[in-house]
């Protein structure tokens, strides 16, 4: 602090250059985070030794100080159980009745010395909420700060544990939003597999009822030929007939035929396999 307040007062002697000014600036460094305590000198010893009391207390209750300087200004945070609690400690703006005067604790003076105030600020946010709470504490005439440290610790535990909690919560709700979405996704994909296998079956039906068609009309075109007194004529219809009859076969699906020019035709095994390992 003291370095702080040399580099300030040298940086305005130097005001009356611009360059000047930015010389003086560039040799010195730039804050150093400190504990943001903001009080008048007459008390700043007690400051000390109250945050002093605080933090050596929290340290071992497996919690630990943080100093940081954020937006040129001093913070500080102390973590409980995963959870920052940003504090500051500093004077009331006004100062106490004269009647409370006489009854204020011996590291008080009556005269010119203010309230301190103790003031915590916890914000906890997540990628879709965020929780605030704040919790002070004041001196007052019949019980200053000092008398406070174990129900400023306590409170702030107290604190932790119902953030902590909330966040338990949070993540069982989320687990559960997460399960019942998985489930409908696993139950939309089963939905569009089964969809898929319908259309297999339907085209295996289609298939195995066209050849069907196609037996019993070459059945048909042989019977007709019965009456049939051109011999060439009706030797050309009888190899249509047998023609009809291999394509017949390599439509249904339940005659595994490959055919010289069209290929091999997937037959109702194989489809059904397919469909079954989807599902699956």
């Amino acid at each position: 602090m003291a370095y702080r307040k040399k580099r300030d007062k040298e940086v305005e002697r130097a005001g009356f250059s611009f360059s000047y000014q930015a010389k003086i600036k560039s040799q010195y460094k730039d804050n150093k985070p400190a504990l943001p305590i903001f009080v008048s000198a007459n008390q700043i010893k007690r400051a000390y030794r109250i945050l002093d009391a605080l933090i050596k207390t929290v340290s071992h209750l497996e919690s630990w100080v943080s100093l940081g300087h954020y937006d040129k200004k001093d913070t500080a945070s102390i973590t409980i159980m995963n959870v920052s609690f940003r504090f500051e400690l500093k004077e009331t703006e006004t100062k106490p009745t004269s009647k409370n005067k006489t009854k204020n604790s011996g590291a008080m003076e009556e005269d010119s010395v203010l309230p301190l105030i103790l003031s915590f600020t916890v914000n906890e946010s997540t990628w879709n909420r965020g929780n605030t709470e704040c919790l002070e504490f004041k001196d007052t005439p019949s019980e200053p700060l000092e008398e406070k440290l174990d129900r400023v610790i306590s409170d702030m535990f107290i604190a932790a544990n119902r953030f902590r909690a909330r966040d338990e919560l949070y993540d069982r709700e989320l687990e559960k939003k997460w399960a019942e979405e998985k489930r409908l996704r696993h139950l939309q994909e089963m939905k569009r597999r089964e969809e898929e296998n319908v259309k297999i079956l339907e085209r295996v039906v289609n298939d195995w009822d066209l050849a069907r068609k196609i037996r019993e009309f070459a059945d048909s075109l042989e019977k007709s030929l019965e009456e049939a007194h051109d011999k060439q004529w009706k030797e050309n219809l009888v190899e249509k007939a047998k023609w009809a009859r291999s394509k017949a076969d390599w439509l249904d699906p339940l005659v595994a035929k490959e055919d010289d020019l069209l290929g091999k035709k997937a037959n109702v095994a194989d489809l059904l396999e397919y469909s079954i390992t989807k599902t699956l």
